[in-house]
Order: structure tokens, then C-alpha cells, then sequence
């Protein structure tokens, strides 16, 4: 055995018989703080999830604008299914460092919701949107839960179909958002080196540029709370030309 490895057990023993922690006071602080903000987000995500199924009804009245608009239809809501639904709805990849993050789109929930699996009729003749499910072993019917967004009734205790059917269903929608977010990357890449090729071609690159310089994302983002301040301002404005 080295002597440098001598040192080091010696050095460990005498840590242990001072009684000083073994785990570094910065290692103790990241924890914390990371617990910290995990239980934040989760109040976060609570509020908006309360938030989305308030404005219910009237994000299904403009369905076909969210879906059509990109600053709506790509609005973070992985947090609309709790835990204990066992859904995919987030994604993490560390690209060469880099943290990317893939979470369920709002267009792509109103797709799922648009399923007749996520609808039951209402006693007020709309469909109730299935919004919580749960079971308590993978052979057991789902006990789900629907909200009315014309009369706000909530419906509880719903055993129609196995878990895994709903499980199926927003799995597969999230995997299409996953490939979307790949070809999207992708096609974005492909023009940028389109432009840059372009500039080297023409004499344009005095200042030495790369591919990567010429690669830009979406539109800005949009937020939940935004998106409903919009409409709820179109409705009142619409209903104001009317009257």
C-alpha cells in the first residue's frame, strides 16, 4: 500500500474519531436547497394545475386556437396528471452538459382530452373531462375523476376502464411530443447550416461565424397565466361588440 494511501486512511481515521462529519457542509447546503426548491415547484405546479381546470371551459371554446397557435399549444402542463396517475408527461436529457427538458404540451393535452376514453357524459348533457386517475394494482379498474366545464360538476369514483388505458393513451401522444421536439432540432439545424453555407458562398462570413450562430429557437414563450389573461380579454371584448 502507498504511503499516500496511508495518509489518506489515517487522515480518515482521526475525521472519525473527532466526530466530524464525513459529508462536506457545501454537499449538505445543495441538499437543502435542492429539497427546497422541489417543494416549491410542487406548490407551483399545484397552483396552476387548480388554475387550468378553473379556465377549463373556456380553453376547450378555443381549442382550435391554442392547438393552431404556437405560443399556446406549446405551454408547459406535465403537471395537469398527479403522481399517482403514472403517466409520462416530463423528460429530462443532458445533452454533452446541457440539461434539455421535454414536458407535455397544452395542444397535446387537448388531444388527449379529445379521446372518448377521457370523456363521460355530465348530468347537464356536456362531456366531463377525465383529469385524474388512479388505481390501486395494475388488474384493478381505474378510479377516475371528470370535470364539467359547463356546470364546473365534479364526477368521482368513475370504473370503466383499466389503468392502462389511459395510461396508453397520454404515453403515446408524449412520445409524439418527444419526436416533434427531435425533428424540430433537427430542421432548425438544417437551416442554419442552409444560411451559413449560404453566407460562405457569397463572401458574408468576415467575421468568421459557425452553423451553430445561425441556429434560433421558436417564438417566445408563453405562460398558462398569460394565455388566459388573453382570452379571458378577447371573450370581454367580444362579448362587448355583441352588446
Amino acid at each position: 500500500m502507498s504511503q499516500v494511501t496511508n495518509e489518506s486512511l489515517a487522515k480518515f481515521g482521526k475525521l472519525l474519531q473527532e466526530g466530524i462529519p464525513l459529508i462536506a457542509e457545501a454537499f449538505k447546503h445543495e441538499e437543502d436547497e435542492q429539497k427546497e426548491l422541489f417543494e416549491w415547484q410542487e406548490r407551483r405546479f399545484t397552483r396552476k394545475r387548480k388554475l387550468l381546470l378553473e379556465s377549463l371551459g373556456m380553453i376547450l371554446r378555443h381549442k382550435d386556437e391554442i392547438i393552431s397557435t404556437p405560443r399556446y399549444a406549446n405551454i408547459d402542463v406535465h403537471f395537469i396528471f398527479d403522481d399517482s396517475a403514472k403517466v409520462r408527461t416530463s423528460c429530462e436529457f443532458n445533452f454533452c452538459g446541457a440539461p434539455v427538458s421535454i414536458n407535455l404540451r397544452l395542444a397535446t393535452l387537448l388531444k388527449i382530452w379529445d379521446n372518448d376514453q377521457f370523456k363521460i357524459e355530465c348530468d347537464c348533457g356536456a362531456d366531463a373531462i377525465i383529469y385524474k386517475f388512479k388505481s390501486t394494482s395494475p388488474s384493478d379498474d381505474c378510479v377516475a375523476t371528470a370535470l364539467c366545464p359547463c356546470c364546473k360538476k365534479e364526477i368521482h369514483d368513475i370504473k370503466s376502464v383499466p389503468p392502462s388505458d389511459y395510461v396508453h393513451i397520454v404515453n403515446n401522444f408524449f412520445i409524439d411530443d418527444m419526436t416533434a421536439v427531435a425533428r424540430n432540432f433537427l430542421a432548425k439545424w438544417r437551416l442554419a447550416k442552409k444560411v451559413f453555407q449560404e453566407k460562405i458562398k457569397n463572401g458574408q462570413n468576415g467575421r468568421k461565424l459557425q452553423t451553430a450562430d445561425k441556429l434560433y429557437g421558436d417564438s417566445d414563450l408563453c405562460s398558462l397565466e398569460t394565455m388566459i389573461q388573453e382570452l379571458q380579454l378577447k371573450e370581454f371584448e367580444e362579448a362587448s361588440i355583441r352588446t
